[in-house]
């Protein structure tokens, strides 16, 4: 009796596990399982290792120090592709030789060693006035560039974009000056104003509210998104008509069009590219709408938005992506145990069961996208994709505690 009641506890607690796990990776990306494979990935597979790098260089610590080195052949092979990646895992390792790693990176000459030393640092909280310095340079050098390849461009944009994470994370009002500057060039790199905006969003000064204001008034800027969510973050209420004036249904299948996203995140409405809709609404609201806590920079008073429905008294606002992907993944264990809970066929049930959910999921995936007819076989793809790795393995874990329930019983 008592080794029935520790078996099925240990089922009860390994399943959920196991789920969690299985959906951990196959989002986020496997990272190998021991110190030389992890290196190896994130040196050559830094995307598809995901956050899950970030978690096993944790668990590894100072062990993948060494492989590391040696699968970036002494960090010769930093490029585009991995800095940002390298950078976070030596910089979420806060031990002296992980400290002396990043410090022989930042005094070494080539652009992305010294790059990912002052992110690095900056992540351990060991940034110093010369790690700022060289951030500022790095901006004011991109500032004045106008020599270089296309190629050459494109990774100079980069190494800018790793430097403006750097001054987001160091929060220092002294960095205004130069994001401004690189705010207000024309033209540039979407991502390069993208990461500005989040910076100054971060730094959370409301001197920066002008420059985003006039970003998002000048009709050859384009991120238009992250500048509005700035202004949010900072508290400026004039973002809302300011980004209601840039609707334009030409943005839909373009970057900036995801500014009607925002939009209907931040204000529980969601009246899509309807620009005259919108402005009816805000003429309706405008004295009495405030700016929901939750989207606040902290350093304003900005709470979680975990409670976001419940503060702001809307629960039919739009729903965020986090929220899609809990509605989503809840749905599916439902749907799997209500399978199993009906029928007694443990494996032809699980099979039933998981690709009910995968076609499920990419009708909604179709709906959602708003994708057409010659999508079809891409759909086909990831929903096999998710069957085979994600939904399969799920529904046979979910089904061992009514297997062995039957089997207990008749």
């Amino acid at each position: 009796m008592l080794s029935r009641l520790i078996g099925t506890i240990l089922i009860g607690v390994m399943i959920p596990c196991a789920i969690v796990a299985i959906f951990f990776l196959f989002f986020n990306g496997y990272p190998g399982i021991t110190p030389h494979q992890t290196a190896q990935r994130i040196i050559d597979d830094p995307r598809g290792t995901g956050r899950t790098a970030e978690f096993v260089a944790e668990v590894f610590g100072d062990h993948l120090l060494g492989p590391l080195r040696d699968a970036s052949e002494d960090f010769g092979k930093l490029n585009s592709r991995n800095a940002e990646r390298i950078a976070k895992v030596l910089g979420t390792n806060t031990s002296t030789r992980s400290t002396a790693v990043l410090e022989d990176l930042f005094d070494r000459q080539e652009p992305w060693a010294r790059i990912v030393g002052a992110l690095g640092l900056v992540e351990q909280g060991h940034s110093n006035e010369n790690v700022f310095q060289f951030l500022t340079a790095t901006l004011q050098a991109w500032k004045k560039s106008s020599g270089p390849s296309i190629a050459e461009k494109l990774e100079e944009d980069e190494r800018v974009q790793l430097a403006l994470l750097g001054f987001g994370q160091l929060g220092d009002s002294k960095a205004l000056a130069s994001i401004s500057l690189v705010l207000g060039t024309r033209p540039a790199n979407y991502w390069v104003h993208a990461r500005a905006c989040q910076a100054l969003s971060e730094i959370g000064d409301p001197s920066a509210i002008p420059v985003l204001v006039h970003s998002l008034e000048d009709p050859t800027f384009n991120a238009l998104p992250e500048a509005f969510r700035a202004l949010i973050a900072l508290g400026e209420r004039r973002a809302i008509p300011l980004a209601i004036a840039r609707i334009d249904p030409q943005l839909k299948d373009f970057n900036s069009g995801f500014i009607v996203k925002e939009l209907s995140i931040v204000t529980g409405e969601d009246f899509g590219f309807d620009k005259t809709t919108w402005l009816k609404w805000w003429e309706s609201v405008e004295n009495v709408w405030t700016i929901p806590t939750p989207f606040l920079s902290p350093k304003l008073g900005g709470e979680s938005a975990l409670w976001l429905r419940a503060s702001t008294k809307n629960w039919g606002r739009h729903i965020t992506e986090s929220e899609e992907i809990m509605i989503t993944f809840g749905g599916a264990l439902l749907i799997m145990l209500i399978f199993h809970s009906l029928r007694p066929a443990y494996f032809s049930t699980s099979l039933l069961a998981a690709l009910t959910v995968a076609i499920m999921s990419q009708i909604i995936a179709k709906i959602n996208s708003g994708a057409g007819w010659e999508a079809f076989w891409m759909f086909v793809w990831m929903g096999t994709t998710m069957f085979t790795f994600l939904f399969f393995p799920i529904a046979l874990l979910l089904g061992i505690p009514f297997w062995l329930y039957r089997i207990r019983r008749f």
